[in-house]
């Protein structure tokens, strides 16, 4: 199964990415279709261990997509129980990129300094090539870097990253036992072409993370989606399963005039994958306020056997 996001001919230019943020709560029940129905399975939740696609490369730290590109300085987590992944750095830590052919490129740093360290600052470099330099804030935020055809080769590239200090958890909590020297967090890197205008909005400080998962109201998931991206699921649908989930723009994206196509296709184990449900949100539509979602939820139970199956949500 997929959700599938991308942005959507609004009859304006679009003046900004298009943010989707979608709201998703998977009730997949076997037996009795009749209430009380249980979850089986938070979608949401599980997009850490989906299949994920986008227009740009995303790296989100901590999951098992990203491990090829922590090259090098990072201290392995355990998976964390709620919200956005990430990795510990050490002084100094390196990712893993590989590119085509030299061209300008842009980059877009997720980073949040150890709370144990003050007055952080970073040195970033692109091979040898010094590419950045930059004080931390005190907390969780995205940096610009620009990443020059000048220092990059075709093939593997090693972006560099040399913090000023570390501190250990152990050094400023008496009950900690950890010892481990702390930089920053990693959370997430986006790449795209020098001057993708989309990926510079990443940087404003109101823009959606991509693949961000949270709540957007107590109790029900979120998952927001950056399109065009593509989020594929491969779980077992029991007998009566029933989807359901709430779509609707990002407030950014409605404050910017751009709407989104939001899809979502099934595929079973053998043969191709069919449209379940598909909607162009615009922006001059009311969007559903939180509070008012859960009475509003699309319900999908589409006629299956309980075997393996694949789920694809796309925002085009």
């Amino acid at each position: 199964m997929a959700l599938d996001a991308a942005p959507a001919d609004t009859g304006d230019a679009m003046k900004a990415v298009p943010y989707l943020g979608v709201s998703v709560l998977a009730v997949l029940l076997g037996g009795c279709p009749g209430p009380p129905r249980e979850v089986v399975y938070d979608l949401a939740a599980r997009t850490t261990a989906a299949e994920r696609w986008s227009s740009r490369e995303v790296v989100l730290f901590g999951t098992p997509a990203a491990e090829p590109y922590q090259s090098d300085g990072f201290y392995r987590e355990a998976p964390v129980a709620a919200g956005d992944t990430f990795v510990w750095s050490k002084a100094e830590s390196e990712v893993a990129l590989r590119f085509d052919r030299p061209r300008a490129r842009l980059a877009v740093l997720d980073l949040a300094p150890f709370r144990g360290v003050r007055a952080q600052s970073a040195e970033v470099r692109l091979n040898h090539a010094v590419v950045a330099r930059f004080a931390l804030n005190d907390t969780r935020h995205r940096y610009r870097l620009d990443l020059p055809a000048a220092a990059q080769r075709a093939g593997d590239n090693r972006l560099r990253f040399r913090f000023a200090a570390t501190a250990a958890p152990a050094a400023a909590d008496a009950k900690s036992t950890d010892t481990r020297e702390l930089a920053a967090a990693f959370y997430g890197l986006a790449l795209g072409e020098g001057g993708d205008a989309g990926l510079e909005d990443l940087l404003t400080p109101d823009a959606a993370r991509p693949f961000e998962v949270g709540e957007s109201s107590p109790g029900v998931p979120a998952l927001t989606l950056v399109g065009p991206s593509v989020v594929r699921f491969a779980i077992r649908m029991p007998v009566s399963g029933e989807l359901r989930f709430t779509p609707a723009l990002h407030a950014a994206a409605v404050a910017a005039a751009t709407g989104a196509t939001f899809r979502v296709l099934y595929q079973e184990a053998k043969g191709g994958e069919r449209e379940l449900w598909s909607r162009v949100l615009r922006p001059r539509e009311p969007q559903i306020p939180p509070s008012a979602r859960d009475q509003r939820r699309h319900r999908l139970r589409p006629s299956i056997r309980p075997r393996p199956r694949k789920l694809r949500l796309e925002p085009l």
